[in-house]
Parts: C-alpha cells; sequence; structure tokens
C-alpha cells in the first residue's frame, strides 16, 4: 500500500514523519503530508497515518499501518479513502513468506456528495525460495493479489467497493503498467472491476555480476460488462541486470503484455503490447567513518 510511483513519476508526496522507538523490537512511524505537483499526475490532497513495526527476528516480523487519503483529481469536501493493512514477514530456512491484507473505509463522491461509504479489502500473498542447483544461486517465487470490486463499478454506477492503491509502483501489478492497481482497468469505454494477479516467476545468478529474471503475471477481472470476457491477459518481464560495481549496475528488460479477450471484447483489437527498456542504477552516497575521540 506504501509506495511513490518512483519509477515512473518520481516522488509524489511531500511530508514529514515522526519515528519513535518505544521498545527495542517495536518502531512506531507517524507521518503526514500532501500530494506534490507535476509529479502526483493531477492528484491533490492530504495524505496522514502512521505505522508499526515489530522486528521478531532476521526476516520475521509483523507491520500494522492506518491511513487517511484525501487525494483525487477532483477534490469534493468529505471524500476520503481509509485504509487499515497487516503485513507480515518470516523467514523458514531458506523460503521466505509475505502475507499482507487490507480493509478501506470512507466517504467517496458519486457526482452530488461525498455519501458512499467505501467498503473495499484486498492484499497479497508471496513466497520467495533461495536455493543453488549445481552451484548456481536460484530463486523461485510465486504470488497471488486480489482487489475487490463490483458489478455496479464495471457497469459505471458506483466504485465504492473497488479497492484502490492509486500512488504506489507495486510489483504486484507488474513492469509495464499496463495494469496500474489492483482496483481494476479501463479500456476504450469499457471497465473491467477489481482483480486477481497470478505471478510465477525464477532468477538465477549466471555469474557472480550477471543475473536473469523471468516472471509471469496472470490478470482475471472479478466483475465485467454483460457478456464481456473477464481473461485480461498475461505479461512476461525479462530482466538482465549486470553489476559493474556496488554503486553501478545496467539493467536491460523486455516484456510482451499477451492481451486477453477482455482487449478485444472492448476495443476490437487483440495486439499485444511490447516494451523495452535500458536502464543505469547508481549510488553516489558516500559515508566517511567518524573517528572516536581519545580520552
Amino acid at each position: 500500500m506504501l509506495g511513490s510511483d518512483s519509477f515512473y513519476k518520481g516522488l509524489v508526496y511531500d511530508a514529514v514523519r515522526l519515528r519513535i522507538t518505544p521498545l527495542t523490537p517495536l518502531t512506531v512511524d507517524i507521518f503526514g503530508g500532501w500530494y506534490a505537483s507535476p509529479w502526483s499526475d493531477g492528484t491533490e490532497g492530504g495524505l496522514a497515518g502512521g505505522y508499526a513495526t515489530w522486528n521478531i527476528s532476521d526476516g520475521t516480523g509483523l507491520e500494522f499501518y492506518g491511513f487517511r487519503d484525501s487525494g483525487s483529481t477532483e477534490r469534493h469536501d468529505g471524500a476520503h479513502r481509509n485504509s487499515f493493512g497487516l503485513r507480515a514477514t518470516a523467514k523458514l530456512g531458506s523460503a521466505s513468506i509475505e502475507i499482507e491484507p487490507v480493509w478501506q473505509t470512507g466517504r467517496l463522491f458519486n457526482g452530488d456528495d461525498a455519501n458512499e461509504s467505501i467498503r473495499a479489502w484486498g492484499g497479497h500473498a508471496d513466497i520467495m525460495i533461495d536455493t543453488d542447483l549445481g552451484g548456481i544461486g536460484n530463486h523461485f517465487f510465486a504470488g497471488v493479489a486480489y482487489g475487490s470490486g463490483s458489478r455496479d463499478a464495471a457497469l459505471g454506477v458506483s466504485g465504492r467497493k473497488e479497492f484502490l492503491n492509486q500512488a504506489t509502483d507495486s510489483s504486484l501489478t507488474g513492469d509495464m503498467n499496463v495494469v496500474g492497481d489492483l482496483s481494476g482497468l479501463d479500456v476504450g469505454d469499457y471497465h473491467a472491476s477489481g482483480l486477481q494477479v497470478y505471478t510465477l516467476g525464477w532468477g538465477v545468478d549466471l555469474t557472480g555480476e550477471l543475473s536473469l529474471t523471468a516472471t509471469g503475471r496472470y490478470f482475471l477481472a472479478n466483475y465485467v460488462p454483460d457478456g464481456f470476457s473477464r481473461r485480461i491477459g498475461l505479461e512476461t518481464d525479462f530482466t538482465l541486470t549486470y553489476a559493474v560495481s556496488d554503486a553501478l549496475s545496467i539493467i536491460a528488460g523486455y516484456d510482451r503484455f499477451f492481451t486477453g479477450r477482455f482487449f478485444s471484447d472492448a476495443s476490437g483489437s487483440n495486439g499485444d503490447i511490447h516494451y523495452g527498456y535500458l536502464m543505469f542504477q547508481f549510488d553516489l552516497s558516500h559515508t566517511k567513518p567518524k573517528q572516536a575521540r581519545g580520552r
């Protein structure tokens, strides 16, 4: 739920944060801010809330969070969305597991006033396994994500039951941004409401500096207009990463979205979507150790 949409648009929030550590394993963060133009893509409003992190052991912990989001491209008094979530992570040998359910309440503007009650939920569950096969590091991962929707939303009546995570660059919906979030998808004049995402992937360390990752994500809608298919499509992502040094990596990617029947039902076209990129990722930070004063 908490993200910055940094890959495509940079940071979307200007905010301040206060961190408190009342106990050794417990950290509490309280934050408040507002959407920052132009990176917020026309969204205006505020965001405030907090989250608590309890570190049980290395790789195992619990996070509880809640925040109020009044951001919208069309501001209306009283309209807001509250999100309450739990993220649990556990490390069991070579396997890592993450589960995150989220519930949403609030008020939604319906064209007259903010009088519709939001009742939505979503979340995801993921597992990753690291293992050596023939002396080569391999990484296997799988996951499922869900965002609620409704038939009313698919017909353009009301989106109050749609689960919305509008301001994150979540990996749950892939690299291409064909599907922006778990609330649904618009193709032409038609809307698919609520999504199910099934992910399966594999990564391999070809050398100490070179790694390859292949990921497939299948998208299925919960609700669509009458006579439309629920099959959104399959996104395949291939990424090759070369670590030149600890501070510089070169990343090359090729992605293809195999459109499902919903695209042809909504637009009359079943053409696939291709996406490629070359990215340089570098770290310019420098830390100089502080020498202890002699006594």
